[in-house]
């Protein structure tokens, strides 16, 4: 075999070397078939890093860390246009680089991480459902052009303040819910506010614009608004859209048509009115609101089961329209009077109960008074005229009434008042 030097200078004077003198090099190589003596490589093992073990450094002030181990970063390289749908769940990523070429995130690209902030581009035009939910977000630049963000995008973070680009028409379901928002703007030209969009914040007030027609079921329940200005353009408030919060002060423009079950419940409203236009009331309303003043529109049918339960109302004025009155619907309250109209066709389950109602007088028409609709009230005289139907059990239970005079049609339950009332006229039941 020829050495390195030897072979070096065959090629410099432009000699062919022959095949024998690389036989031996090529020997020294073949080991496929060898096996490796172990006690040679004895020991070696302890040079390896334990699997099992973490190893600490030390930072700038000489304190062990393990900041390196908590940290995983994702480097999107190239010119990458989108990022497609879940792309990195999961993962415990504290830190993401988006190329300024990427117009569109996937949905749950990068939900339940450990982000804690994202850089967006002006070239983002779409952000999927669910992209960022379930992070450690603080804080959010959306730039201009965004003309999309997905349901559930930014929920459950910790964003205390969000500008909304005007870009954005609609805000999708459960967008921001979930975080600590306590300052939202919102786009002058949006058209709806998703189901949950802004719930279980901790906003104080919100602007709503001019040009908002529809606000979505729990869209800012669990918040700490005190005052709400719905404008005219919007025509439905959805279920549990402003429940719980700390309104005492709220105002409903004429155009609203329907306002949904629970929609304002568990405030702190002691005046409301409600305007002519509105058409259907949900139930639980205005539950558990000290409500002392109430407007009902002139249109309205029907009051919903418990829309004003647990109040403070003295009186109230049912409209002339309305024909049939809801369980609870008035119930824990304070009301003295009321004035009941002939469109009249049936008082729910304890509709009236728990009130300070001295007198009644029912229209006559063909009435049906369920279960419990005046009891617990400090009546004192009733009149119930011939064309009213049936008076159901414990009715008119626990007042001061002494006698009542009912119209031979008419039908009642053996204890639709008190044992010690005395009944004249109409026709008993079981």
């Amino acid at each position: 075999m020829k050495s390195k030097q030897e072979l070096s200078k065959l090629f410099e004077n432009g000699d062919k070397p022959i095949q024998e003198d690389f036989w031996e090099w090529l020997n020294s190589y073949w080991h496929k078939d060898e096996k490796i003596d172990m006690s040679k490589i004895a020991g070696l093992e302890n040079g390896l890093p334990n699997p099992n073990y973490i190893y600490a450094e030390t930072d700038e002030d000489g304190k062990a860390s393990l900041k390196s181990h908590l940290t995983k970063k994702i480097l999107i390289k190239g010119a990458a246009l989108s990022i497609p749908h879940y792309f990195a769940p999961d993962l415990k990523l504290t830190d993401l680089e988006i190329p300024s070429s990427v117009t569109t995130i996937g949905n749950y690209s990068f939900n339940n991480n450990l982000l804690e902030s994202i850089k967006l581009s002006n070239n983002v035009v779409s952000i999927g459902e669910w992209a960022f939910y379930s992070n450690k977000l603080t804080a959010i630049h959306i730039p201009e052009g965004i003309n999309y963000i997905g349901a559930s995008a930014f929920g459950a973070n910790l964003l205390s303040s969000i500008k909304i680009p005007q870009s954005i028409k609609n805000i999708e379901a459960g967008s921001f819910s979930g975080n600590q928002l306590v300052s939202v703007e919102l786009p002058s030209d949006i058209n709806s506010i998703g189901a949950n969009a802004f719930s279980s914040n901790q906003l104080p007030k919100v602007f709503l614009p001019e040009n908002l027609m529809k606000i979505g079921a729990n869209a800012f329940e669990n918040n700490q608004l005190s005052i709400v200005s719905i404008p005219g353009t919007v025509i439905e408030i959805g279920q549990f859209a402003f429940r719980n919060n700390l309104i005492k002060e709220v105002t409903l423009a004429s155009g609203l048509n329907k306002i949904g079950d629970y929609a304002f419940a568990d405030n702190q409203l002691s005046n409301v009115s409600i305007p002519d236009t509105v058409t259907e009331i949900g139930q639980y309303v205005f539950l558990n609101n000290p409500l002392r003043e109430l407007v009902l529109p002139a249109g309205l049918t029907k009051i919903a089961a418990n829309a004003f339960t647990n109040g403070q109302l003295s009186q109230i004025t049912i409209p002339h329209e309305v024909s049939e009155i809801g369980n609870n619907a008035f119930y824990n309250n304070q009301l003295s009077e009321i004035v009941l109209y002939d469109n009249l066709r049936s008082i729910g389950y304890n509709a009236f109960g728990m009130n300070k109602l001295t007198h009644l007088e029912l229209p006559d028409v063909p009435l049906v008074i369920e279960e419990m609709a005046f009891a617990y009230n400090q009546l004192t005289s009733v009149v119930i005229p011939e064309n009213v139907v049936l008076i159901k059990a414990n009715a008119f239970v626990n007042n001061k009434l002494e006698r009542v005079v009912l119209g031979e049609r008419t039908k009642y339950s053996s204890v639709a008042f008190d044992f010690t009332v005395e009944v004249i006229g109409g026709e008993m039941v079981a």
